[in-house]
């Protein structure tokens, strides 16, 4: 979880993002109630979440969590959403396949909130393949032409399924870095 305080007024903005696994905890109970008793708490403007199945599950969390704005973007087996306290002036979202892998989408969203507003937020959401680091820069790659060049801070949150730093060698890193500007 991120809060970021602007200005003198410090008016805050949590943002937070979490992997639903399907609405299931890890001995393949629904859990969308526990969820909302660790992240209530929180009294978050924006929530991320990924692997969602858009069951009445997405709704009840909402509801729990004080949030009514719901947005959804549908994948092969699953997608991702937001909710949130605040309006979407804006949403959007991407279906990419690569080969044989599952379609992972990605989704946008423009907030009504003076911080998003002032400061000229886009918000994305994904979830990348879970086993092959190449699909995974290929998703971005495709996800990258969502991303908007009008000057706005562009906010990417997901589960990127991605490896350690440690696990790259350096000349790697230099590559992917140069290859994205």
């Amino acid at each position: 979880m991120a809060t970021v305080h602007q200005g003198q007024h410090c008016e805050s903005f949590k943002v937070a993002t979490l992997n639903v696994h399907e609405w299931l905890d890890s001995n393949g109970l629904e859990n969308t109630e526990r969820l909302a008793d660790v992240i209530n708490p929180l009294h978050l403007d924006l929530l991320a979440l990924e692997e969602v199945l858009h069951t009445d599950s997405l709704t009840m969390l909402a509801k729990l969590l004080g949030m009514p704005f719901i947005a959804f973007a549908d994948g092969d087996l699953h997608g991702n959403a937001f909710l949130s306290r605040h309006k979407f002036l804006k949403t959007k979202s991407k279906l990419v396949s690569i080969d044989t892998h599952d379609k992972r989408s990605m989704l946008q969203v423009n907030l009504d909130h003076p911080f998003a507003l002032e400061n000229r937020i886009d918000f994305y959401v994904t979830h990348l393949d879970h086993a092959v680091e190449t699909v995974r820069i290929q998703q971005l790659d495709e996800f990258k032409t969502m991303w908007t060049t009008n000057g706005n801070i562009q906010v990417v949150l997901g589960d990127f399924n991605s490896l350690t730093l440690s696990d790259y060698t350096p000349n790697y890193l230099k590559v992917q870095h140069q290859s994205m500007y």
